[in-house]
């Protein structure tokens, strides 16, 4: 389980082809082990290898199919976030880091030092969202300000934009989206 607070950023610095998926190999601040849960990017992984410079998880289909993972490139970054424990104060939204699909971005405005991302999705998942409610993208927790028949709206903070990979998007690319735990998902 996560909270969808983001602690840090990783880089991936290579991509590997698997039968089925693919290796990321991913430089980060974290001290991890070879078995420990990781929240990358809203999908929840397990470090398969660790050298002093990396870590290195593996992502298979179903993963890919579910998650904005199936479009990281080298050097593209990541949001990383460690599981809970029982002494973790939970400060966000509980996660379990199992995307359900991937929505895109359909246009963005700026409302003070915050930004309001208006999110393309399909109405099985626009019915079960509602506003106020909370989703993770990318593993950002977030609260829903609007929601319709074919979208949603949430918006990023500054401190959120410039504490994870919001800083970087690209309107064209797919976002990892979850609901959170405490919320009912169809």
């Amino acid at each position: 389980m996560f909270t969808g607070l983001v602690k840090t950023l990783g880089m991936i610095v290579d991509v590997l082809p698997l039968s089925g998926g693919i290796k990321l190999c991913i430089i980060s601040k974290l001290r991890l082990n070879v078995g420990n849960s990781i929240s990358c990017s809203g999908v929840c992984l397990t470090v398969v290898s660790v050298n002093e410079y990396y870590f290195e998880v593996e992502v298979w289909s179903e993963s890919l199919c579910l998650s904005g993972l199936v479009d990281l490139q080298r050097f593209d970054m990541v949001n990383l976030e460690e599981p809970i424990t029982l002494n973790t104060p939970l400060h966000g939204n509980i996660t379990n880091g199992y995307s359900k699909s991937v929505v895109t971005i359909d246009k963005t405005y700026v409302y003070g030092d915050s930004i309001i991302l208006v999110i393309e999705c399909p109405k099985w998942i626009s019915d079960e969202i509602t506003s106020p409610s909370s989703i993770s993208l990318d593993g950002v927790a977030l609260t829903v300000t609007r929601s319709g028949e074919d979208y949603f709206e949430v918006l990023l903070t500054r401190y959120t934009i410039l504490n994870t990979t919001f800083k970087y998007f690209d309107t064209k690319r797919w976002f990892s989206l979850e609901q959170d735990v405490s919320q009912r998902w169809c």
